[in-house]
């Protein structure tokens, strides 16, 4: 006589993948939304274009996972080599997606840094301006400069961020003239505004100031611990942190093109440099995907 063979699936499993795969559609609706209105306010937008396939790559991976949580949950009598290995694929795929959003979360966390050592030079990293003008994250790392030095008054402010067009200042100009604006001395503010990406950026900034000095990279908490890496690389090798508040609209997205800007570093290409993004420049986000960013 025959065995039945049945199928049950697990509730709880069953109930946490379908929650996983909508917030996981909703997340992909929302960077897509970001990524359709950054297109239309900065002018680099094929870097914006590479670096978005790459974030819906993540998204697709984290919806598999969410239904191969379902596919692990469904329980049979019968057994077979064929349900087996989809079994132990589903298990893979969960395992992929849990590795990429642990180190999303990482990557995040890390970033939320301030040191309170004094040190000569505050290096602030400018930003992709958009329609010419700057957004709420550059706002909010000028206004961390500032805070930075009230707190102290002996030392610099090195603004950097090229970028400069017919019709705009250079992102170095625009936090110099917000700086100014509240205050700040200009004889207070070094302007690095001739590189267009990060890493250049602290290249070009090594060479106007002593590499193995202790020195404060200013930015926002998303960007901070690939720039911490990225100044590394530049030479410096007494690096202290001062986090700025970031824009919870856009920070799922910017936290993101850093993750996919980091993975890109992983793997080195041919003339590669450190990748770029958002918290930087638009060329610097060119860079995690292309070859030629932060």
């Amino acid at each position: 006589m025959s065995e039945s063979k049945s199928k049950t699936i697990s509730k709880p499993r069953l109930i946490a993948g379908i929650v996983l795969s909508v917030l996981v559609l909703l997340f992909g609706i929302y960077l897509t939304a970001v990524m359709v209105y950054r297109t239309r306010s900065i002018v680099q937008t094929e870097a914006y274009m590479k670096v978005f396939r790459y974030e819906i790559l993540i998204c697709a991976i984290w919806l598999l996972g969410a239904l191969s949580l379902i596919v692990s949950g469904v329980r049979s009598s019968a057994k077979s080599v064929g349900r087996i290995i989809i079994k132990v694929i589903a298990v893979i795929i969960m395992l992929l997606g849990l590795a990429l959003f642990g180190y999303t979360c990482f990557v995040g966390i890390r970033g939320i840094v301030s040191d309170s050592d004094e040190t000569k030079n505050a290096i602030v990293l400018g930003m992709a301006l958009e329609n010419g003008k700057p957004n709420q994250d550059l706002l909010n790392r000028v206004k961390r400069a500032e805070e930075y030095l009230n707190e102290h008054p002996d030392s610099m402010l090195i603004c950097t961020g090229g970028n400069k067009t017919e019709t705009s200042p250079s992102e170095a100009e625009v936090m110099k003239d917000l700086l100014m604006q509240d205050g700040v001395a200009e004889d207070k503010i070094i302007l690095e505004d001739q590189a267009p990406m990060t890493l250049a950026n602290f290249r070009n900034t090594a060479e106007m100031i002593d590499s193995n000095e202790p020195v404060t990279v200013i930015t926002n908490s998303y960007h901070m611990y690939r720039s911490l890496s990225i100044a590394k690389t530049a030479g410096f090798t007494d690096l202290k942190a001062a986090s700025a508040k970031s824009d919870p609209v856009f920070y799922g997205a910017n936290l993101m093109w850093e993750v996919v800007s980091l993975i890109d570093q992983m793997f080195p290409k041919s003339g590669n440099h450190p990748a770029p993004s958002p918290a930087s420049s638009v060329v610097d986000s060119a860079a995690a995907v292309s070859s030629s960013a932060q």
